[in-house]
């Protein structure tokens, strides 16, 4: 009986953890809003950007993801931290991960294909700066999207 438990605590613990990655993909490679028009563009990039810490950004969300969102959401961000992983979403654009607060809570950084060359470059463990024009969250993780390689 007790074999039985385990199997169905195991299944769904495996099903909870691809259900998880999959809303974290799907969080990167959703698209930006493509209709704002070049005058809010070009807003965006007079707009200053607020620095912050890879870390303390995600320390910032796992406390209270409203207020992190308040604080950082739908503004440019300069974030500096150490790379904990570097890989490609399902549609191939690069994607950095940096070390966060606690395990499974590393922000990520999402780049486009043209960022590719740059991003290939990189190591885990190297210390990176990245500019994203913006942040949002999937399960207290900080996404950060549209960036590029300072």
């Amino acid at each position: 009986m007790a074999d039985a438990t385990e199997k169905k605590k195991g299944g769904f613990l495996k099903w909870f953890g691809i259900a998880i990655v999959g809303i974290i993909v799907l969080a990167i490679l959703l698209p930006s809003d493509d209709r704002t028009s070049s005058s809010s563009t070009e807003t965006a990039a007079a707009t200053p950007a607020v620095e912050v810490d890879a870390a303390d950004l995600a320390r910032a969300y796992a406390k209270n993801e409203v207020a992190a969102q308040r604080a950082y959401g739908d503004k440019p961000l300069i974030v500096s931290g150490v790379i904990e992983g570097i890989s490609l979403d399902f549609a191939n654009d690069p994607v950095v991960s940096f070390v966060g607060a606690e395990m499974f809570q590393s922000p990520q950084a999402g780049f486009s294909k043209d960022d590719a060359d740059a991003v290939s470059k990189l190591n885990k463990g190297e210390v990176v700066t990245v500019r994203c024009e913006s942040v949002s969250e999937v399960v207290s993780i900080p996404m950060l999207k549209d960036c590029k390689l300072q």
